[in-house]
């Protein structure tokens, strides 16, 4: 009787067993599968993917989906450092200008590293640099700093923070070497709007790469955002000088710089962190010419 017990029991967790094997299976082959799901458009990627294709939507360990109240300095670093740098720059020569209505003053902006003409003349390229992160008025930096956080946070959703720095960095001073050139009699040069126009670019790049519906989709955004933002300079008579080389600039590093994949890339956030560092050297060249 006991025996005949025991071997029920037997029976029954090997009945067990095998039911909770078949719960588990499809839990396994999900794991060893070459495929898994979007998060944000439930389309179907390579396991191996941290950008969605479909989408956008960044994916895995680098870049986790925001908490509640995590914020643009979560979500996308290198466009969060980069607007406190432009809006404390801007305070920081509007302070110096003595806090007129008008905002910073010419003066106070050639001191701080505004760009003009003489540039290559004079050997201070650095001016090429530090008047990507000056600006002489209130409109003037809120419409920056607005295009900025929009485009800024989609470059970096797909290039990562590293490479991000690096072509916003790199089109910017592209911009600037076009504006000295174009405007010989040029007095006071600044504005982040070249380097904008690169980040268009830079979009407008990947959604030719893409290819598709979707790639073609985000080309013609960039495109009609590139042509809304140069016919606008030509009303308010900004330097599109700067936009178009800036936009110029940021499709050829477009081509140069690949969108982050499969992993995190060394030498790119290497790059990214050379790229940045410039910025404070410029500034330090900056502080002693004028002294």
């Amino acid at each position: 009787m006991n025996w005949e017990r025991w071997l029920w029991r037997w029976r029954l967790f090997k009945r067990r067993l095998a039911q909770k094997g078949e719960e588990l299976a499809p839990r396994a082959r999900s794991s060893t599968a070459s495929l898994k799901t979007c998060r944000e458009c439930r389309a179907l990627i390579a396991r191996t993917a941290r950008t969605c294709p479909e989408c956008g939507a960044r994916l895995g360990w680098f870049a986790p989906r925001t908490r509640a109240g995590g914020g643009i300095f979560e979500a996308a670093p290198a466009t969060a450092a980069l607007l406190v740098a432009i809006v404390g720059l801007f305070l920081a020569t509007w302070v110096a200008s003595g806090l007129g209505p008008g905002g910073p003053s010419g003066r106070v902006l050639v001191r701080f590293g505004a760009n003009n003409s003489a540039v290559f003349g004079t050997a201070e390229y650095w001016r090429l640099l530090t008047a990507v992160f000056l600006h002489g008025g209130f409109l003037h930096i809120l419409f920056n700093s607005a295009a900025l956080n929009y485009v800024g946070r989609e470059v970096e959703s797909v290039y990562g923070w590293g490479r991000t720095l690096v072509l916003f960095i790199g089109a910017g001073v592209v911009g600037s070497a076009v504006s000295t050139i174009y405007h010989p009699f040029m007095r006071v040069g600044v504005g982040a709007s070249g380097a904008i126009f690169g980040l268009i670019g830079v979009v407008g790049v990947f959604g030719y790469r893409r290819g598709g519906a979707y790639g073609r989709g985000i080309l013609r955004f960039a495109a009609q955002w590139a042509a809304f933002g140069l016919v606008y300079g030509l009303i308010v008579n900004a330097d599109n000088a700067a936009h178009v080389g800036g936009l110029a600039g940021g499709v050829v590093l477009a081509f140069l710089v690949p969108p982050e994949r499969e992993e995190i890339s060394p030498f790119w956030n290497a790059a990214g962190i050379v790229a940045a560092s410039l910025v404070p050297l410029a500034f330090v060249f900056a502080i002693r010419a004028a002294l």
